[in-house]
């Protein structure tokens, strides 16, 4: 009896060690000042949802960087657009839309999380690199003539987006 103890006593301490040491699972190890540059690039990216909110095009221009690089959702033969298409996009948006929202990680199928960077699987360098983030979710909004409900899946998967250095280069597919 007493080595059956010791047996199921060594696999339940092997397995809680194990689940608890996240380097021996992947051999990464994401230094704390990583893990704050990710978390600035979120609430960055909130204040990006939140200005389509508020309608606010202030706020919207406010995360963004007068070099900012925008891929735009409909197809436009993979021309990057700049700045000033990214501000008049945004305007087009607040006219044409009321109570814009952005539901994160929502329509993300094996997954809640709405945030994610870095790459553990690539065909390039695994990094843990916080500046290259993947963001999904879903927009949720009413057209403001027709006052009917709509909504977009949302992947952004290129986002460099700093509350500090004010700048978000994004391409968004929906």
């Amino acid at each position: 009896m007493n080595k059956i103890k010791t047996i199921l006593t060594i696999l339940v301490l092997s397995a809680i060690i194990y689940s608890c040491n996240n380097t021996a699972v992947t051999g990464i190890v994401v230094s704390e000042e990583d893990k704050t540059k990710f978390q600035d690039q979120i609430a960055a990216f909130r204040t990006f949802t939140k200005a389509f909110y508020d309608e606010d095009i202030d706020l919207f221009m406010s995360v963004m960087s007068d070099s900012v690089k925008w891929s735009p959702p409909s197809y436009n033969g993979n021309k990057i657009l700049g700045s000033d298409d990214i501000k008049s996009a945004g305007m087009s948006y607040f006219q044409g839309y009321d109570q814009i929202t952005f539901n994160e990680g929502e329509g993300l199928v094996g997954s809640d999380y709405a945030y994610w960077s870095g790459s553990l699987y690539s065909v390039g360098e695994t990094n843990t690199d916080p500046l290259v983030m993947r963001i999904y979710g879903t927009w949720a909004m009413k057209h403001t003539e027709a006052q009917k409900n709509s909504s977009a899946r949302h992947f952004i998967s290129k986002s460099t987006c700093s509350t500090s250095s004010r700048n978000i280069s994004i391409i968004i597919n929906s």
